[in-house]
């Protein structure tokens, strides 16, 4: 996997477990690199203390704001909850770079879509050589 938060501002957004897990493993892996790195959620679950990274709790859409300094987002993706489209949503209007981890292959289009809208990130990362070709 690609370094892509190599001396940048980070912001880590994700809302179900298997999101949390890959984002908080690639954050883990780089975070030496970066220069700084704020994480939220909102949902909280206890293995997120294995990783040494401060999470921010946040309320759903209320609290949906990229911080002025931020220079990459990564995000899981996750259903029925759309908190990290909203994120990217913000990205693409602060020309932010973003990443989403894909944690499973199933309902793809879903994962990136609002009602009828399709909102995509930058760069869009797969478990496997299946999800790639879906």
């Amino acid at each position: 996997m690609k370094n892509y938060i190599k001396d940048k501002n980070v912001l880590g957004v994700f809302s179900d477990s298997s999101g949390a897990k890959a984002v908080l493993s690639y954050l883990n892996l780089f975070q030496s690199t970066s220069n700084k790195i704020i994480i939220m959620t909102n949902k909280f679950d206890s293995f997120y203390n294995e990783f040494e990274l401060d999470i921010i709790k946040i309320k759903d859409y209320e609290h949906v704001k990229i911080p002025d300094e931020i220079d990459i987002l990564v995000t899981g993706t996750s259903l029925p909850s759309n908190i990290e489209l909203e994120f990217i949503k913000q990205s693409k209007l602060k020309n932010i770079f973003s990443i989403s981890f894909v944690d499973h292959w199933t309902n793809l289009k879903l994962r990136f879509q609002i009602d009828r809208e399709r909102i995509y990130p930058n760069k869009i990362v797969v478990i496997d050589k299946n999800a790639k070709e879906i």
